[in-house]
């Protein structure tokens, strides 16, 4: 089967400033680097532009990417908007994330996608020329310059072949005025869905102010109609918020969602303000359903119930023979008897074979695309002009490799296993045996009417 190239990027876990002259990035076995070239209105020492713009002028942007191996390369330099991530993190990446409160975002001030072709080990200065709108904004707008090799390195080893990209970017922040931009975070929705190879209930939450901050917490709980313990429930500290973004805060489920009407309650902190929310929200069959198609996963073969339902069958099978023995003995004519006797039969049979079909197995080859990044990006620090601390030589963070969904969420890669089922198809066994008891009960009352029957007639 022909692998496809899942494209997708990580944002870096955690946003840092470093001080002192702005420094080179480069991806270990990229091939190349880039600098940024700070102009004059940057706002502090960052090593990414953080920059306080003038209403109507044009803001050029400059960066330098050098070739670091012996043969040229063909790459690809975007602008690119940043947004939330669904893990907390923010993504700055090329995505097709919007969110209708923004009034600009960075990609829509700026020029579009360049090629650049750069010699072997030759340097190239690569400009990007912003509009400022006539009135200026408020807050912050984020974004960045991201540059990628599009060429694939294949590797790994039997099982899994990994296709290995390189990108680097460096990060972008634009300003009119220092004054704050206070966050207002509002609750677009609650569904159910998938998130993370997982069933979960899905609260989308949007910031619908242009203000980036951090250290945000969240505290998640869904509740059943009428009941007063949690039946699902998640909390995480540490998140970041984008200006004007918006994404789905995922509340995991270790099983199938189970139809019915739930509540969810969330309380979200950050930026010294406190936002909650209540909420009902219902999930149909059909919506359970489709989570548990999209997850390609398979019930459990409920064994337990399959033996008991057999053995209740079974027994229906001994009384209507024990009911056609005992009607033969009062000599009846037979012709009228057999019909009833095996159009029972017939129908036990044909509720055993309907409901005891097991249920098809779905199971999807995955490919993965590793992406790696580096690059210096905004601070998520509720002051948005911090006092940086000297670096000359800082470390690029760790960078975890996710993919993404096709609703274009990043997900980790470790989450790759498929859960089991449980639920439905218990629920569906608890029919067949009630009804097979049911027919047992109506069996047993006819049998033991013939009996006796049979004694008054002694």
């Amino acid at each position: 089967m022909k692998k496809k190239i899942i494209f997708s990027l990580l944002a870096i876990l955690s946003l840092l400033w470093f001080g002192g002259a702005h420094q080179v990035q480069a991806a270990e076995g990229a091939g190349f680097t880039i600098s940024p070239a700070l102009p004059q209105n940057q706002i502090d020492q960052s090593t990414y532009f953080n920059l306080l713009v003038k209403p109507g002028e044009t803001q050029r942007l400059l960066i330098y990417v050098k070739n670091t191996t012996k043969s040229a390369k063909k790459l690809k330099v975007s602008a690119v908007s940043a947004f939330t991530q669904s893990n907390g993190t923010l993504g700055y990446y090329p995505n097709k994330h919007t969110d209708k409160s923004a009034e600009y975002t960075f990609s829509g001030l700026t020029e579009a996608l360049k090629t650049i072709d750069v010699g072997a080990e030759a340097q190239v200065p690569v400009t990007f020329d912003v509009k400022i709108p006539e009135k200026g904004f408020t807050g912050q707008i984020l974004g960045s310059l991201y540059v990628e090799d599009p060429t694939v390195h294949k590797s790994g080893g039997s099982g899994m072949a990994i296709n290995n990209k390189f990108a680097m970017l460096v990060g972008v922040v634009l300003q009119t005025s220092e004054t704050k931009v206070a966050p207002e975070l509002k609750l677009m929705d609650v569904k159910p869905g998938t998130q993370d190879n997982q069933a979960s209930v899905l609260a989308t939450i949007q910031n619908i102010k242009p203000r980036l901050f951090g250290e945000m917490t969240l505290d998640g709980k869904v509740y059943r109609q009428g009941s007063k313990d949690p039946y699902l429930t998640r909390s995480e500290k540490g998140w970041s918020f984008a200006p004007n973004s918006h994404f789905d805060y995922a509340i995991f489920s270790k099983e199938a969602l189970a139809p019915g009407t739930y509540t969810l309650d969330l309380t979200v902190k950050g930026a010294d303000k406190t936002w909650h929310w209540r909420r009902n929200f219902t999930i149909t069959q059909q919506q359970a359903d489709v989570i548990e198609e999209k997850l390609g996963r398979a019930p459990q073969t409920p064994w337990l119930w399959i033996i008991i339902a057999i053995i209740l069958a079974l027994v229906i099978l001994i009384l209507l023979w024990l009911i056609w023995r005992q009607r033969r003995k009062r000599r009846r004519p037979m012709r009228r008897n057999k019909p009833s006797f095996w159009i029972m039969l017939l129908m036990t049979m044909s509720l055993m074979v309907g409901v005891g079909a097991k249920a098809q197995q779905v199971q999807a080859d995955t490919s993965v695309a590793q992406v790696e990044l580096v690059g210096e990006l905004p601070s998520t620090n509720p002051d948005p002009n911090p006092t940086p601390t000297p670096d000359p030589t800082p470390t690029p963070e760790p960078v975890d490799h996710q993919t993404t969904d096709q609703h274009g969420q990043a997900t980790p890669l470790t989450h790759t296993g498929y859960l089991p089922q449980t639920g439905n198809a218990v629920q569906l066994w608890y029919v067949v045996i009630g009804v097979e008891l049911l027919i047992i009960v109506i069996l047993g009352i006819v049998l033991l009417r013939g009996r006796s029957r049979q004694g008054g007639k002694k």
